[in-house]
Order: C-alpha cells, then structure tokens, then sequence
C-alpha cells in the first residue's frame, strides 16, 4: 500500500510572458498543474502563532499547536491581498490584534496564559471566545467544544452518550487505586492522562498487564503530567485517524479516514506514544478496504456530530480483537503540517498541501460571512 510522502510545498511561479495586467494580479491555483491567473481575494488575514510552546507544564500555557507560519504565510500571499504574521507575547498584544480587524485569524491556539505582575495572577483567555467577541473570523471550533475534547473524559461520555463505541473505562490517581477499582476492567488496559493532547504522558509503560504496573503508571501520570490517570479496555486492533471537514456552505461532512502504523516499542506493541509521535516514527497509509472505509468515516461523522465540531477536525479510532471500530480521542485542533490531517486529504481527495489550506481558510471565512 502506498505511504504518505510529505514534501515541502513550492511556492507557485508566475507563467512565462505574462501581460503587465497579470503580473499585477496574478495568482496560481494550487490545485492544477497549469498556471490559472486569478486576482487576489481582498480579504486581510493575520497568522497567530504560539508564543513559549515550549512552556507546557502543569499550566498549559498558551495552548495550542505550533504552526509553520513562514510556509502558511507564503501560501496564503498567493491567493489573499493581505497577510501578515503575529506573535502574542502578552495581553496587550492581543487588543492591538483585534484593533487591526482582521478578516480572518489564522491559528492552532486554543488559549493564552497570560501572567499579570501587578495583581500577581494569572488571567486564562480562550482565544475562539476574544476572537468572537470582536467579530472576527478564525479557524475550528468555539471554545467550548474544545474544552470538552481536551478532558477525555467528558469526551468519552458525550460519545457514550450518542450511542457510539468507546472503551470501557475508569479515572483514578495514587492515593485512592485499589486492587477492586482495577478489577472493574479486565487486563490488559490501557492508561493515559485524563486531560491532555499530543499523545503526552503515554509511553510503552501505558499498556498495562497486572495490578503493579497500574500503580506504577497511575504515579507517573500523577507526578510528571499532574493529572489523573484514564484506565480503558486495551483495544489490539488497528489504528485509524479520520479528518472530518464540514462546509460551511451546507453543512456538508467528508470523512477521510487514513492508518496508522506506529514502530514496535520496548515491550513489542503498536503504540501511538509521544515518542514515536515526537520522532515519526509511524507510517500513514491509504485505507483501501471500502468496509473498513466506511466503518471508520461512519463513527467519525456521528462523533463530530455529538461532539458538536466544526470546519474540521481528527477523530482517532482503534479496532478491538473481533475488527469493531471504537472512539479513542477527537482532535478538534489537528495539527496543520504535512501530517495526518493533510494524509487524509492527499489519500482520499488526491489533493494538495497548499490546497488543503485554502479550503480550510476559505471554509472559515464562509463560515463568518454566513453567521452559521
């Protein structure tokens, strides 16, 4: 089966002996091979990236996924009139943001995490909220729908709820473990923070066989990610992410669902942790199984749907011993590099990286120009 080979995106030249008219309006679809000159869409977009992504710790400052703003920046230039860059280092740089009324913001940041030197405290802002607040367009979903996929458990409960397949599971920490909580599930179970994204605080060490290494995971959890511990049902199967994409025009929902093979670790078993995450160490690959197609897009639409998503988002999925698909996690901020949203993209709708952008910019847009 074919792998995902993930390119750098070229930035589009202009066609050879072009009129001054085009040189002065010229734009390039991505989508095609030939040259399509268009002029540039009059909107002005400004790209927020993450100011200390490297300062997630027990306050998950400045939430959000890091973006690759020079190469987001040189593809929108293609096609919007104006397109700018900004860093929020504080609170006073997110008013002269909103000042500036942009069309549309461009960001993975879920919130900011701002410290106030004179009153001595932090102030929490949810980004989609401020944004909102000031009319202005962005990208994904309200706030509140974030929080609710950030706690897995809310998550898992609102899936249950819908009718749809998750893992059995319970929460616990260290000092309230005991062998009769952990006999409410079979072993092996699976154990990973109850809050969190980017697969953090999941290593070989999460995929648990006995009582003692329950202990022993719930205490890393406890110490290193200071949180609570989710225990599941270990599910053996195969791994599935689906991008779901809504238009904003109708409402419409595409499902494309892709494979994930993670390396073997330590221990022999297939497990997405941060490890292999963080070193790419996974395939993803083309689901050519039209079954296995629908069974995966099928519980991705229902759970975008009772998650109450928007424009777009990951939902990952894993198979249990007998080939039944279950909800693991909805992604709602799915990180916007060459990885698995735009595998998904590239496997089932054949198209490019800069288009996958555009659609998601444009989709935006529409979505505010609508009032949906």
């Amino acid at each position: 089966m074919p792998v995902v080979n993930f390119l750098t995106p070229q930035k589009p030249q202009l066609q050879d002996n072009p009129s001054p008219i085009e040189k002065k309006i010229f734009d390039i679809h991505p989508a095609t091979s030939k040259n399509v000159i268009r002029p540039k869409i009059n909107k002005y977009i400004e790209i927020v990236t993450i100011h200390d992504h490297s300062a997630v710790g027990a306050r998950k400052v400045n939430l959000g996924i890091k973006l690759d703003d020079v190469a987001i920046s040189e593809i929108l230039s293609q096609r919007y009139k104006t397109v700018r860059m900004t860093i929020i280092k504080t609170e006073a740089d997110l008013k002269n943001l909103v000042a500036k009324k942009p069309d549309l913001v461009f960001s993975g940041t879920e919130y900011f995490d701002f410290y106030d030197e004179e009153k001595k405290q932090h102030k929490d802002i949810w980004f989609s909220d401020y944004l909102a607040e000031h009319h202005i367009a962005y990208i994904g979903s309200p706030s509140e729908i974030y929080k609710k996929a950030y706690d897995k458990v809310q998550a898992k409960e609102i899936i249950m709820d819908a009718g749809i397949n998750t893992a059995c599971f319970f929460t616990t920490e260290p000092d309230e473990l005991t062998l009769d909580q952990s006999l409410q599930i079979d072993f092996p179970v699976f154990v990973k923070p109850d809050k969190g994204a980017d697969s953090e605080g999941v290593d070989a060490n999460s995929v648990v066989t006995d009582f003692e290494g329950l202990k022993a995971k719930v205490l890393d959890i406890y110490k290193n990610e200071q949180s609570r511990s989710l225990v599941e049902k270990y599910l053996p199967g195969k791994e599935y992410t689906v991008g779901v994409f809504e238009d904003s025009a109708d409402g419409k929902l595409t499902a494309m669902p892709v494979e994930i093979i993670p390396a073997k670790n330590e221990n022999g078993d297939r497990i997405l942790d941060f490890d292999i995450k963080k070193e790419d160490e996974e395939q993803v690959i083309e689901v050519t199984n039209p079954k296995i197609h629908k069974l995966t897009s099928d519980l991705a639409v229902k759970a975008f749907k009772a998650m109450k998503a928007r424009s777009h988002a990951r939902i990952d999925i894993k198979m249990d011993e007998q080939g039944v698909p279950y909800f693991l996690e909805a992604n709602l901020v799915p990180t916007l590099g060459q990885s698995y949203l735009y595998s998904a993209y590239e496997f089932n709708q054949k198209m490019s990286y800069e288009h996958m952008i555009y659609k998601i910019t444009d989709n935006a847009l529409t979505h505010h120009q609508n009032g949906r």
